[in-house]
């Protein structure tokens, strides 16, 4: 199955679990509520400890795919084709690089070449060969790019999916755990009647 069939199926498979989820939660409780284990308390104090930069996409991301096949389905493939496609590059390089080295390795030998009309000759014999195997491999070197654009096409639509369906993760813990503002406001006028307690103590000056 093709890369961008699989991504199809996985995200609107996501989505459809996202929305049920979204549906059967509307009236419950925070206490009801589990947030996924990359945002649970526990997670954040580790992460926090050890860098204040952590990948939360990619965290809510692996642990969706963990219990999606599709997910797990798509992540094996594109594992496989950028081992192919480094693997073919190699392949090309190296291919590419011998006859490159052999050309710089002729150029060497004809610029001590002292006389002016056989260097010539050499020159533009060595030249003609270079040429012709430049439109020989044209074709490799075309396929070559293409791969590559491809390869980045396939990150951009695999940053695309981990940002949509992660998204309303954080949304509904974003939602479902958001700190009662009461705390904040009992804490406020306890914060004021220290002030005016502390006020009240305080001597004339």
């Amino acid at each position: 199955m093709k890369i961008s069939t699989i991504y199809t199926l996985a995200l609107l498979n996501i989505f459809y679990l996202l929305s049920c989820s979204n549906a059967v939660n509307t009236n419950v409780t925070e206490t009801n509520f589990v947030a996924p284990e990359a945002l649970q308390e526990k997670s954040m104090e580790i992460n926090l400890r050890s860098s204040y930069s952590g990948d939360l996409v990619n965290e809510l991301f692996q642990e969706l795919a963990d219990k999606s096949p599709e997910l797990k389905s798509l992540e094996a493939e594109m594992s496989d084709l950028e081992h192919q496609s480094s693997e073919l590059n190699q392949k090309f390089n190296s291919y590419n690089r011998k006859s490159n080295q052999y050309y710089n390795s002729a150029n060497q030998y004809v610029s001590n070449i002292t006389d002016s009309i056989l260097k010539q000759k050499m020159v533009a014999l060595i030249n003609r060969s270079n040429n012709a195997y430049n439109n020989k491999i044209a074709d490799i070197k075309t396929l070559t790019e293409q791969i590559t654009k491809n390869g980045a096409t396939i990150q951009d639509h695999y940053t695309i999916l981990k940002i949509a369906i992660t998204l309303p993760i954080i949304e509904k813990y974003q939602t479902e755990l958001k700190p009662n503002k009461k705390e904040f406001k009992m804490l406020i006028d306890d914060q004021l009647h220290l002030i005016e307690k502390t006020d009240k103590l305080t001597p004339s000056y």
